[in-house]
């Protein structure tokens, strides 16, 4: 959006894979291997929640529940309804069309479920929603390091008994317990929990105890995440992927930030959300909402937003004699919408699926005339830019 969001885009990035990557690593580390089989008594009073099912576990979860079990501290969430990934032909098209433009040597979301299942064991049907969550420092220095060294965690909502999941995989694990739950470890440190039938997880690579911090707060010891940034991702519209984030501070190093830096917008942002196809009308749409201190700055941000769009599609109609792919683009762009409601500034790009499908096709040459176009562009004193790290 700034130019000075980039590292929070890098993070975000970050968060995604790890919902898949960070899961799936610390499942395929852990292994059964005749090893004692937990039965979720419990050992201090405070109640097992060992077992399948249980209170959160079974079927698709509102955005609401999803947070149910994140710890206090957390101020970034990630959620996947793997659901919708699974049964809804149209998403399966749009993301069979993004992994053939990509060159993935693995084209086909069925074929990917069904490998996942041959491979791991684990029936995709009984794997329904997944959130990841983090913690984003109050103050910032833009520093590129990704999640790797920031408190970071994950629940999968599913339907599955994690002790039998765990025998079908080959990696050896230790148990140990904590108020009255079992957490299995890795060598490397990964762990994984059932918390009130949700599974918990984190990777070798995350900072904190957070499967133990929801054990904490599945058995009262600590209170679940609340506020306006819960309020936040709670709002973002119901879709297969859905994300929020608070903006910290941005350390500016003792100088006052100015327009022109594009740090001045950023460090007015208190929080980043939306949703990624989403449907509407038999459409799917993209849409990324930015929380601000107040109307004014609202105002400011849509009318720099509009005017940038403005002079982005000027720069494509003078190249259209020379680049006929700025001519669809340029229509895509007419799509791109910008509203705003109080404090919120919403930007979203709705189409058919198989406009969506074509564009992604198309992706290649469209995403060339982008970049050659107009990497960056100064509006209303402000960098603007159109950077996707």
């Amino acid at each position: 959006m700034v130019q000075s969001l980039s590292s929070r885009r890098t993070l975000l990035k970050a968060s995604a894979a790890a919902a898949g990557v960070g899961l799936v690593g610390a499942l395929s580390g852990c292994s059964g291997n005749g090893q004692q089989t937990t039965t979720g008594e419990p050992t201090d009073g405070t109640g097992g929640t060992e077992g399948g099912g249980g209170e959160n576990g079974g079927g698709t979860v509102g955005a609401g529940q999803a947070l149910s079990l994140v710890p206090a501290r957390s101020n970034l969430f990630l959620g996947v309804d793997f659901d919708a990934f699974r049964t809804q032909d149209d998403i399966k098209r749009i993301l069979n069309a993004g992994a053939e433009t990509g060159g993935s040597s693995q084209t086909d979301v069925d074929q990917a479920l069904d490998m996942a299942e041959s491979q791991y064991g684990i029936d995709p049907a009984k794997v329904h929603n997944a959130v990841v969550f983090g913690e984003i420092p109050e103050t910032s220095t833009d520093s590129p390091s990704g999640i790797a060294d920031t408190y970071a965690g994950g629940l999968l909502f599913t339907d599955l008994d994690l002790q039998g999941a765990l025998d079908s995989l080959p990696t050896e694990f230790t148990e140990s317990t904590y108020q009255g739950t079992t957490i299995y470890t890795v060598s490397g440190g990964s762990q994984v929990a059932q918390v009130d039938g949700v599974i918990a997880f984190t990777s070798e690579e995350w900072a904190g105890n957070s499967v133990e911090d929801v054990i904490d707060v599945a058995t009262g010891n600590a209170e679940a995440v609340s506020g306006q940034i819960a309020t936040v991702y709670e709002g973002t519209r119901e879709a297969p992927i859905r994300f929020a984030m608070a903006v910290p501070s941005a350390d500016t190093g003792g100088e006052t930030p100015t327009a022109g830096s594009g740090l001045g917008m950023t460090a007015k942002v208190d929080y980043i959300s939306g949703s990624i196809l989403y449907e509407n009308g038999g459409n799917r749409g993209l849409e990324l909402n930015a929380e601000v201190a107040d109307e004014a700055t609202a105002t400011q941000f849509k009318q720099q937003i509009t005017a940038f769009k403005t002079q982005y599609k000027q720069v494509l109609s003078q190249q259209a004699e020379q680049n006929p792919d700025t001519e669809e683009l340029s229509a895509l762009l007419e799509k791109v919408q910008v509203s705003q409601s109080g404090t919120t500034l919403s930007l979203s790009y709705e189409d058919s699926v198989d406009n969506i499908v074509d564009s992604i096709e198309a992706g290649g040459s469209m995403t060339g005339a982008m970049v050659g176009g107009a990497g960056s562009s100064t509006t209303g004193g402000t960098v603007v830019t159109t950077s996707g790290q």
